[in-house]
């Protein structure tokens, strides 16, 4: 009998051991709960990151850019590239025209003219028109005046450059083109005379505007020219 007290007490002993052992187990498994390791919202997680990734979202480049290029750098002009390339200048040519001036210019050359007139021009010879000046800033310039030729009648030019002219040359032109030179001067220098004393020119068949036409082949200056009729 005191035996099976014994069995009885130690079982029950051990029934009690075995419960209060149950129920600290469970109280530590409450105490720390199993951590979730997926990315749901609300886990306080972290999604997990791919291979090769910095973490940080790709920048884009700012609208109008080239990739690649730096914010705010100056673009870098190709060598011996222009944006607005200008053409090159070019040389204008000399004028062949020499321009007429005033007769109150003459007064250089007015001593020669009336020296020639009174060697050159035939007796009973008047002056046709006012005296003729014109500036030839170029070797090679001319200068043509239209003046009306009468039939029959008897002409003679006289003409004298300016210091600084070295020839002059004197001829008589049709207004007909192509047509060759009326009437030419024989002389050389810077005097020149068509139609001297005592072979005036004539215009025999009739009446006809002609074209006096002046040239300084060399030198540059003032001349002037003087018809006479007779």
């Amino acid at each position: 009998m005191h035996r099976r007290v014994n069995i009885l007490g130690v079982t029950i002993f051990g029934s009690l051991l075995l419960l209060a052992c149950g129920g600290n187990k469970d109280s530590q498994q409450a105490a720390y709960p199993i951590q979730q390791q997926s990315g749901a919202p609300g886990t306080g997680t972290y999604p997990a990151q791919q291979p090769g990734t910095t973490g940080y979202p790709a920048t884009q480049p700012a609208a109008g850019t080239q990739p690649g290029a730096v914010p705010g750098a100056q673009p870098v002009a190709t060598p011996g590239a222009t944006a607005n390339p200008q053409p090159a200048p070019t040389a204008q040519p000399a004028a062949t025209n020499a321009q007429e001036v005033d007769a109150s210019m003459a007064a250089p050359v007015q001593p020669m003219l009336q020296q020639l007139a009174k060697t050159q021009a035939p007796a009973g010879a008047k002056p046709l028109g006012n005296m003729i000046v014109a500036n030839f800033s170029a070797p090679g310039q001319k200068f043509e005046k239209q003046v009306q030729l009468t039939a029959n009648k008897c002409y003679t030019v006289v003409a004298a450059g300016a210091p600084g002219v070295s020839e002059v040359n004197l001829k008589f032109m049709s207004l007909i083109p192509l047509a060759p030179p009326a009437a030419v001067d024989n002389s050389t220098g810077p005097q020149a005379t068509l139609g001297g004393n005592p072979n005036c020119w004539k215009q025999i068949m009739f009446s006809a505007p002609m074209n006096l036409v002046i040239e300084v082949p060399q030198g540059q200056g003032l001349v002037g020219a003087q018809i006479y009729e007779k």
